[in-house]
């Protein structure tokens, strides 16, 4: 999306015909995804375009499509493949010598047969063992490239431009810290200045929790569309990671990430636990492992995370849920606003807000983690 197109600022006719062809290509792609191929059954949506379905239209409107590829899940196996993981008895009872491993050899000896009194060992009904890495058919980007050249009409007068898709294979995910792929992809409209789709495919990104289905509404109320997402409370609990990791490592947190927060944390449907948000905090080293009081409370003889003594200059513990020490950027705040003219309020007065919505979540006293914290001349 281009800079001068990001906002919710004062439109002009053509801008709101330029975000509204914009929303339709998003719309679209989600589309391609989630009901004209596979992808959908493995491809798991985060973002602000999920934010809709959780609080309606207070979310800020989406810029793209953030995607997270799940690794498969692969069972180790015995360097000794094939026996005795074997997908089925058929093969020790008609040939036991091959599942002995005489199959791999032209001349083998007598003691090669030896099973070593294993059993053999047979996956779950409908799985198989995998004796290797199995390499995708298809990368995710590429086969929603070849979805997007079989419909690139995103609504009537909006067309993707296939053949300008860039991608970009050695991308990294800043918030995430994972790596991926972004897939840019131009579009055009009649009349409308040109614009484009950008995708982010980021992989080695573990869920704590697994994914659910959510609804997520279409602009031009013709209906939801149904894709994997994290939870709202995962997304909450990324939201609250995300503004301490900035705090500790840019000096403040983003404008976006804050008014995110604490929709999320407002929302009905959320419930944060003190666990996901250990799960979550325990991946951010730069702010440190959770406050031992955060979640249900270790014996005084626990050994330490890994049972190995921190460094010396590992930073302090932080307690995800107090947001007293969450700076914001006065100008980061003020451009934040002028793009969003809806929201009303300094910076502080939403930190404040979030932690009263946090004060719900089971944890250490309210008092110790909702106080009234500095927002850097935010206004």
């Amino acid at each position: 999306m281009t800079g001068s197109r990001t906002g919710e600022g004062a439109r002009s006719p053509d801008d709101e015909r330029w975000r509204a062809a914009h929303r339709a290509v998003l719309d679209h792609l989600l589309r391609l995804v989630a009901e004209y191929s596979p992808l959908g059954e493995d491809l798991v949506l985060r973002g602000s375009m999920v934010m809709s379905a959780w609080v309606g239209a207070e979310a800020r409107e989406p810029a793209d499509l953030d995607w997270i590829v799940p690794q498969p899940l692969l069972v180790p196996v015995d360097p000794a493949h094939p026996y005795p993981y074997v997908d089925g008895l058929e093969s020790v009872q008609q040939w036991p010598e091959a599942a002995d491993g005489a199959e791999r050899y032209e001349i083998w000896k007598f003691e090669e047969f030896d099973t070593g009194g294993l059993r053999p060992t047979v996956p779950p009904d409908g799985l198989h063992w995998v004796f290797e890495a199995e390499p995708e058919e298809r990368p995710p980007h590429l086969a929603l490239l070849d979805l997007v050249r079989e419909r690139p009409v995103a609504a009537p007068g909006v067309v993707l431009d296939v053949n300008g898709a860039r991608p970009d294979g050695i991308w990294t995910y800043v918030e995430y810290e994972t790596p991926g792929v972004r897939l840019t992809i131009p579009w055009a409209a009649e009349g409308l200045p040109p614009g484009e789709a950008r995708l982010d495919f980021a992989r080695d990104e573990p869920l704590p929790e697994l994914p659910v289905w959510t609804a997520i509404p279409r602009a031009d109320g013709s209906g939801r569309t149904v894709v994997r997402t994290p939870g709202p409370a995962l997304s909450l609990a990324w939201k609250l990671l995300w503004l301490h990791s900035d705090c500790a490592s840019e000096g403040h947190a983003r404008a976006k990430d804050l008014y995110d927060a604490v929709l999320l944390a407002e929302a009905e449907v959320t419930r944060l636990s003190p666990r996901l948000l250990q799960k979550v905090f325990r991946r951010a080293p730069d702010v440190g492992t959770p406050a031992p009081d955060v979640g249900t409370p270790a014996p005084d003889d626990a050994p330490a995370p890994d049972d190995a003594p921190a460094p010396d200059d590992a930073p302090a513990p932080v307690d995800p849920l107090r947001v007293d020490t969450l700076v914001l950027d006065t100008e980061d705040w003020a451009d934040f606003r002028t793009a969003h003219p809806r929201v009303r309020g300094t910076a502080e007065e939403w930190v404040e807000r979030l932690g009263r919505a946090l004060d719900r979540v089971p944890g250490p006293p309210a008092a110790r983690r909702n106080g009234r914290g500095p927002a850097a001349g935010a206004s």
